[in-house]
């Protein structure tokens, strides 16, 4: 979905089927949904980690800290540096009449000269001159030092607490600008409150009534599609409260259903795609940049090449940046993830209650 949004950026024009191709990407890869999904989800997985060390104490805020320190970072840390290579290499120069500055990962160069301030930013997540998407690792990172303590606020306010807490964060997101950190801070909150709404629906009963329920797919699938128009100023706060509630009740029935159309979800290729995920987001602006200017140097008359950059931008681009995601997953992302697994070894906490254990574990029918 997030690929699909940025090829649709360089997407639309001038030509009718240039327009089509973009409407096309926009409608069904919308990135700004696709993002929400991916924070929701993002709390779920968090929130279950967590809620195997048990109660928060310093030794395991600070360890689950650091462990999402080399998850996140070496990773973005060298692609950052693979951006920056190319922004020298581009300098100045114009490439097939698309000058530096207009594709989606030369946004330091719109500033001016280069400074080193440029990569500080990018490296602490202020600034997203040279990567674009650093503004959801911006999220991430502040989310990966505060879900721990809303974690020890659940285990201490249960019930209304709990809920008192999400609304507060949703009353924070509807404070926040648009695209701002804030914005985004509820729906981590979100997927981690997925665990215990599945056990609360088993010990009530209403389990079996949800599961390979056909309309409520279909309400969530609606709920995310309503979200799509309305994540632009002035509706982003309500579209993307849409998004969150179509997201959790979207994963809900992915973990619950046994429906033949989830097993895709199991298929080796998209599995492939899920391990090497991460570094894919990270080199996707870059892909479709790079296609872009080759594209655009096809020996070819103007309106011919427009057609072949709409509507091969992102297959090609796709192509380019699982090539890419794949080096940086198996020289980079994972050898870093073992070694914080080695300098801090998961641990269950023993004295965790059974009930905190039990939400782990995810009904599959």
């Amino acid at each position: 979905m997030v690929g699909g949004f940025h090829a649709a950026g360089l997407a639309g024009g001038p030509t009718l089927a240039g327009i089509y191709a973009a409407w096309i990407l926009g409608f069904f890869f919308d990135g700004r949904t696709g993002v929400s999904i991916f924070f929701v989800l993002s709390g779920l997985v968090l929130g279950m980690s967590l809620r195997r060390a048990g109660s928060v104490t310093a030794w395991n805020y600070f360890h689950f800290c650091g462990r999402r320190f080399f998850r996140l970072f070496p990773a973005y840390f060298f692609s950052t540096l693979f951006y920056l290579a190319l922004y020298f290499g581009l300098w100045d120069r114009a490439a097939h009449g698309l000058p530096v500055g207009n594709g989606w990962c030369d946004y330091y160069l719109r500033d001016g000269a280069w400074k080193w301030t440029h990569l500080a930013g990018n490296f602490c997540f202020v600034s997203q001159s040279l990567n674009v998407a650093t503004w959801t690792l911006r999220v991430e990172a502040l989310a990966a030092f505060i879900l721990p303590l809303l974690h020890a606020f659940s285990l201490r306010f249960r019930g209304k607490g709990a809920a008192l807490m999400l609304l507060a964060l949703v009353m924070l997101s509807f404070s926040a600008s648009g695209g701002g950190t804030r914005l985004n801070l509820y729906l981590f909150y979100l997927g981690y409150w997925i665990p215990p709404l599945i056990e609360n629906l088993r010990a009530s009963g209403h389990l079996g009534k949800i599961m390979n329920n056909g309309w409520a797919v279909a309400l969530a699938l609606a709920a995310l599609a309503a979200s799509h128009p309305l994540q632009v100023n002035p509706g982003a706060h309500i579209g993307l409260l849409l998004a969150g509630l179509g997201s959790t009740a979207l994963l809900l029935m992915i973990l619950l259903s046994s429906h033949p159309i989830f097993s895709v979800l199991d298929h080796r290729v998209v599995r492939y795609f899920g391990k090497v995920s991460y570094s894919y987001y990270l080199f996707n602006l870059l892909s479709v940049d790079l296609v872009q200017r080759v594209l655009l140097s096809a020996p070819t008359d103007e309106t011919t090449r427009r057609l072949i950059i709409e509507w091969l931008i992102f297959p090609a681009s796709t192509i380019l940046c699982l090539a890419m995601a794949s080096v940086s997953f198996y020289l980079v992302e994972r050898p870093f993830i073992r070694l914080g697994g080695f300098l801090l070894p998961s641990f269950t906490d023993p004295n965790a209650s059974d009930r905190a254990k039990a939400t782990d574990v995810v009904p599959k029918a």
